[in-house]
């Protein structure tokens, strides 16, 4: 049963009217509770920007791809996971330390609504963001200055919340086996708000390629095509809820709420296996571009570079821009969707159980007929500067913005971090300072080890009780191409140096071009000896 109370006054309304303005209420409740500061989308900042990233930071900037070192790359698994809210947190706490928490009290630990504390005071709009990424087999390799990354497939699930009035979670209120809505203050605005969820697979590939070089600077270009597969979503998008009550007792109210989901107990149908649980389909895309500037050494007038002059990791800065997750996925299988738009005006507050039953809660009974949506992806607009402060040494700026088109769309979150890093062939570390939506400072780590990656955008939320109001964490996987053997690297160094010991003066080659350059030495000795023999016979100057 739902109960309303205004000016003192309540009524129990039956549920059987307020099915679907309940759902409405739970949907957005649950997506701020259970997601428990900012939307915040979990980007793999501690990852994203390393020469050594491969497919796993390519959903950035596919053009990222250039920039990986290795010839190849195997990637076996990435599991990316984060959510966080700024509408509940929990004081002192970590998960650490409520993991402790639930050891000591075993069957007996469970959290209850006491354990949250809900500031009012701290933003008037709430939000929240729920992601979670797999990746799974793919396989990166080159091609001269072309990179390929071939079956870069994935499932995706994320969440969305954003400029949520803090009034409306509040709507839902535990009274025994019934709700609660206050109506208690003499206006009731609620203004526009988004929510958005969707879980869906996507297959496709990743081409990134050398497009201009010169002495100084190179650029790449990248594009991912992607093909989506979706499998449930849902969408509320308020346009405007007002309650406006006079001193002369008029209730006006205006209600401008459009919803639809897919509704999951009908995936299948008559399609068996896979088939059956996709209900809609589209195409996404990502468009990056890299430019870099080299960094050059000279030493005695040779140019010494590390690792050799084309190697990706020889530059002084790379700048990157990239259109991120453009594209959207029809539904039109399984879809339920709803439109409601009203304006009333009641004369006396005691028709307010007449306002409240027949605008509030009557939400139409039935779908509109043929009823299809479509859900963007979380479009935005990223820009990457790495600057290479030493050898092995680096730091990186990264900023995204997100780009919300009207209708229905998963909401990226804005984020600027800052990250630098320390960068062997096989060992790594960084720690990305955050601002998620630019707004609360986030402190991560992230170490590699050979072909693993493991790290948290959010480090305090494991260790360091505080306000824990989300937590995120990352893994990746994947298979490299082996060291060459010290036995062929100690022969390589022992050639090198005997053709540099040579006694000639020429720049030592790692080909046969030295034998050219001693054959044309010795000739220019001998012309040189018969000239200043020739001039000693006219001068009358005898040979020694």
């Amino acid at each position: 049963m739902i109960s309303t109370k205004y000016f003192g006054y309540s009524r129990r309304i039956q549920p059987g009217t307020t099915a679907r303005f309940t759902f409405l209420c739970i949907a957005v409740w649950g997506s701020l509770v259970l997601s428990t500061d900012q939307a915040q989308g979990q980007e793999m900042m501690g990852l994203n920007g390393s020469n050594y990233a491969g497919t796993a930071g390519a959903h950035i900037n596919p053009s990222s791809l250039s920039n990986f070192p290795h010839k190849w790359e195997v990637h076996l698994l990435t599991l990316d996971f984060m959510v966080d809210n700024n509408y509940a947190h929990m004081p002192k706490t970590s998960l650490m330390s409520e993991y402790k928490r639930s050891k000591n009290l075993g069957s007996n630990y469970e959290l209850q609504q006491s354990d949250f504390v809900y500031p009012q005071t701290s933003f008037s709009k709430k939000s929240a963001y729920v992601n979670v990424l797999l990746k799974v087999p793919s396989v990166l390799f080159r091609i001269k200055d072309h990179r390929f990354a071939l079956i870069n497939n994935g499932a995706r699930f994320i969440t969305s919340a954003n400029h949520v009035n803090f009034t409306v979670p509040k709507f839902l209120d535990s009274e025994g086996d019934s709700l609660t809505l206050d109506f208690s203050s003499a206006n009731l605005d609620i203004s526009k708000f988004r929510i958005n969820a969707m879980a869906w697979a996507e297959y496709g590939i990743t081409y990134s390629t050398l497009i201009s070089q010169t002495n100084s600077t190179k650029t790449h270009i990248g594009i991912s095509i992607k093909r989506l597969h979706g499998f449930a979503s849902g969408f509320l998008l308020n346009n405007g809820v007002a309650f406006d009550f006079t001193p002369q007792q008029t209730a006006l109210t205006r209600i401008d709420v459009e919803y639809g989901y897919i509704d999951v107990q009908n995936l299948g149908g008559n399609s068996a296996g896979y088939q059956g649980l996709i209900s809609g389909k589209g195409m996404g895309f990502d468009l990056g571009a890299t430019f870099v500037m080299k960094r050059k050494y000279r030493t005695g007038g040779i140019d010494r570079v590390e690792l050799g002059r084309n190697h990706p990791t020889n530059y002084g800065t790379r700048i990157g821009i990239s259109l991120i997750d453009m594209g959207r996925i029809n539904f039109d299988s399984n879809v339920q969707k709803f439109k409601v738009d009203k304006f009333t005006r009641n004369d006396s507050i005691a028709d307010m159980d007449v306002l409240v039953n027949s605008e509030l809660y009557q939400f139409p009974d039935q779908s509109q007929p043929g009823a299809q949506f479509s859900m963007r992806l979380p479009t935005a607009l990223s820009v990457q500067v790495d600057y290479k402060i030493r050898r092995n040494v680096f730091v990186n700026a990264t900023a995204i913005q997100r780009i919300v088109l009207p209708g229905p769309g998963i909401d990226r979150a804005n984020q600027l971090s800052i990250t630098p890093r320390f960068e062997l062939k096989w060992l790594g570390f960084s720690m990305p300072l955050s601002l998620y939506q630019f707004k609360r400072p986030r402190l991560g780590a992230a170490l590699r080890i050979g072909p693993l990656w493991i790290g948290s955008d959010k480090i305090g939320s494991w260790f360091f009780p505080g306000k824990f109001s989300g937590t995120d964490f990352f893994i990746s996987l994947r298979i490299l191409p082996l060291h060459k053997s010290k036995k062929k690297k100690r022969k390589r160094a022992e050639k090198e140096k005997r053709v540099t010991d040579l006694p000639c003066s020429f720049m030592p080659y790692r080909s046969v071009k030295w034998i050219r350059a001693l054959i044309n030495n010795l000739k220019r000795k001998r012309k040189a000896s018969k000239f200043g023999a020739l001039n000693n016979a006219d001068h009358g100057v005898p040979k020694q």
